[in-house]
């Protein structure tokens, strides 16, 4: 089975992604709170996305690999309503997830943050390991967000991470820090996010990255 850096703590729409590119862009300012994110919660509604590959030099190949979420509707879990969601990774089944906002962030059933869309001044969800540590912190992408199912404006997870010894570099290409973001979409969800397979990513930095193709939201 392949390895693929996932956040320890069980995060779904969150994982490692991406490692740095030579020129890498500069990083976007964090900018004020977004209160007004709406969570789709439509029953039957759905979302297609596909894998591509992307190598250190940003060369892409498309994977025939698609995974798909599903909304089912509304359950309750602990006295708080939930979302549940039927979900995919990598063409295989994961199963059901359970969302829902709180305190201005979208959580999961065992309230571990997904992504916050106030606070885009302070990382959470920090994780020390034995081969990396790593934070989330949020960032209002400054252009629309662009894949094959259109143009949309998010908001962006990025998860910061680097080897705990200074100096330590991360993969073949002597990385020392490396990102990953996930942008999402007030009333769509995930638009876009990236992984890493652990052989890929240490031995020849290479990242894949899944895009909406596909969604259909009922009126």
């Amino acid at each position: 089975m392949k390895r693929v850096f996932f956040l320890s703590m069980g995060i779904l729409a969150l994982s490692f992604s991406a490692c740095k590119k030579k020129n890498p862009e500069p990083e976007p300012t964090p900018t004020t709170e977004d209160p007004t994110f709406e969570l789709q919660s439509k029953p039957g509604s759905y979302f297609v996305y596909r894998w591509y590959i992307i190598d250190y030099d940003g060369v892409e190949t498309e994977t025939n690999t698609y995974d798909t979420i599903r909304i089912l509707g509304d359950t309750t879990i602990n006295e708080k309503v939930c979302i549940k969601l039927k979900s995919m990774s990598f063409g295989s089944p994961l199963g059901y997830e359970y969302i829902r906002k709180e305190n201005g962030n979208v959580v999961n059933s065992n309230n571990t943050i997904l992504f916050s869309y106030t606070n885009f001044s302070t990382q959470f969800n920090y994780v020390l390991e034995e081969d990396f540590e790593f934070y989330t912190r949020m960032y209002k992408s400054s252009n629309p967000t662009s894949v094959p199912a259109g143009n949309f404006n998010t908001i962006e997870a990025r998860i910061h991470f680097k080897h705990p010894q200074t100096g330590q570099s991360i993969n073949s290409c002597n990385d020392l820090e490396a990102t990953s973001s996930t942008y999402y979409a007030s009333g769509i969800g995930e638009i876009k996010k990236s992984v890493m397979l652990y052989s890929e990513f240490i031995q020849y930095c290479k990242k894949r990255e899944r895009r909406l193709v596909e969604y259909y939201i009922p009126d």
